[in-house]
């Protein structure tokens, strides 16, 4: 069982882009305990209480096992799932592919799958905390209330030795790192 969940980065240079990969392994504790629970909230508390009238107690089993099940067919689902995203960096663009949310119209977080930057609209990138539905990570400010985080859970040393190497290969996107406060 992953208790702490897997989290790498790897960078790689190519003749016309940096490439920038996260592959994030989540824990699966959370799932296991909240079945656990269930299991013993079931065994506990439902059963005594529905054990005089037989045929709401039959009900409330089935419930609770099919409860069961779930959470477990859950947690076999993405137990070994890895959740990648990748960050490619060019002189005309940064394009961030994979599990990456960003808010819709309406306010609503989605996964888009592919978030594009155009260099010319960045103002600044580096490390951001995010907001209250968002990750920190590596973030690309484009204008006022206009950001992007193109590389979710990094460290800000992490979100660092990416300016760095951003700044090296492009110095005209690594101008644009952000100010240290």
């Amino acid at each position: 069982m992953k208790a702490r969940g897997r989290f790498e980065l790897t960078t790689k240079e190519l003749p016309e882009e940096l490439q920038f990969r996260i592959d994030a392994e989540k824990s699966q504790i959370f799932q296991v305990a909240l079945a656990a629970f269930a299991f013993l909230f079931m065994a506990r508390i439902l059963v005594p209480l529905f054990a005089v009238d037989k045929p709401l107690f039959y009900i409330m089993l089935a419930i609770a096992i099919v409860g069961i099940f779930w959470i477990g067919i859950t947690v076999a689902k993405n137990w070994n799932r890895v959740y990648t995203t990748t960050l490619s960096v060019t002189g005309q663009r940064l394009e961030a592919t994979g599990d990456l949310l960003v808010p819709d119209w309406y306010g609503r977080y989605v996964r888009p799958g592919k978030i594009v930057v155009p260099v010319s609209e960045i103002k600044s990138i580096g490390y951001s905390i995010g907001g209250k539905y968002s990750h920190s990570g590596f973030w690309a400010t484009c204008g006022f209330m206009t950001s992007s985080c193109l590389l979710p859970g990094l460290s800000p040393e992490q979100c660092t030795s990416i300016t760095v190497a951003i700044a090296r290969r492009f110095p005209q996107i690594g101008a644009k790192k952000q100010p240290k406060v």
